[in-house]
């Protein structure tokens, strides 16, 4: 279930609507029984790029996310084509088969202490642990229900309440007897600043409608 997007971590804490205060880029690595995948995140204020790149780091594809206008575009650098995701309804009824557990159990990772977060659903044979730190990036669940548009990467995160204020740096996926599925770990963050070109399509790309 962890295909595409395999997370992205950003920051926040527990305000009423604030701008995000981390701008730069976190490098991530997911892991699956097939394959191996790369993930750049660009975050800036309320712009977010997820850089997608093959096992030879090279870009496959790019997603641009505003999360104010919540427009959400997907571009292939290979093609130079983009196309506009819709939002999808969400069916509240779907909750109904999770059961989340906030443990106690904490552990260090890359120099900060995470939380373990845990998401069941018996219907799906699958269990995830979110290992979760405080940060800045405010936004990081309004990210998920958009990003989940692309992809449902985040689709068991998105079920957990008051979760604002977190961020997974370590999220594992396995099968309800433990056997591993999958793994999204934060590689590097990069404090840094950024160019607003990143976020914009460019101009020679043309737009397809699916």
């Amino acid at each position: 279930m962890l295909s595409y997007i395999a997370g992205l971590l950003l920051f926040f804490s527990g305000a009423v609507n604030p701008t995000n205060t981390f701008e730069g880029t976190i490098e991530l690595i997911y892991i699956s029984q097939y394959d191996t995948t790369f993930f750049t995140y660009h975050v800036k204020k309320d712009f977010i790029r997820v850089d997608k790149l093959d096992t030879h780091h090279a870009l496959t594809q790019a997603t641009l996310i505003n999360l104010t206008s919540e427009e959400i575009f997907v571009l292939s650098p290979a093609r130079k084509m983009y196309t506009q995701i819709d939002k999808k309804i969400r069916d509240n009824n779907s909750n109904k088969n999770f059961e989340i557990i906030k443990t106690e159990n904490s552990r260090t990772i890359n120099h900060s202490v995470c939380y373990q977060w845990r998401v069941k659903n018996i219907e799906r044979n699958t269990e995830i642990s979110y290992w979760v730190k405080n940060t800045d990036f405010y936004s990081f669940d309004k990210f998920v229900h958009l990003i989940n548009n692309v992809e449902n990467f985040y689709e068991f995160y998105e079920k957990i309440p008051d979760s604002q204020g977190f961020f997974p740096v370590l999220v594992e996926e396995r099968t309800l007897l433990r056997a591993e599925k999958s793994k999204l770990s934060v590689e590097k963050m990069t404090p840094k600043s950024l160019n607003d070109n990143i976020f914009k399509i460019p101009d020679n790309y043309e737009k397809v409608n699916l």
